[in-house]
């Protein structure tokens, strides 16, 4: 009975978790990018994607500008007068298949 039982049970969990990892969504401010092997094989925009557990790897990259804000400095002109400024960094990313730094 036990044996019966377990033939077909772990099999079928197996199967569950394989298929679990294969299935991934993407938000629609993120893009996949898929390799195959290690190497580059293209970018998938948002939804649902699914990959090959152990073969494919993907790599979401996040489209959104990040805005820092910079402390305020004094600035010695060429005159030599100090003024005071302040400024933001903006960091968008324009290609996300070229960009696969962030890892998640």
């Amino acid at each position: 009975m036990y044996v019966d039982f377990f033939s077909y049970f772990v099999p079928v969990v197996l199967l569950v978790i394989i298929l679990a990892s294969a299935i991934k969504i993407v938000p629609e401010y993120e893009r996949g990018v898929v390799f195959f092997l290690g190497r580059f094989q293209g970018v998938k925009g948002p939804g649902l994607i699914i990959i090959i557990p152990g073969i494919q790897q993907i790599t979401r990259v996040d489209l959104r500008v990040i805005t820092l804000d910079i402390p305020s400095q004094d600035v010695i002109s060429q005159d030599n007068v100090t003024r005071p400024r302040n400024g933001a960094s903006r960091s968008p990313t324009s290609r996300s298949s070229r960009s696969t730094s962030t890892n998640r």
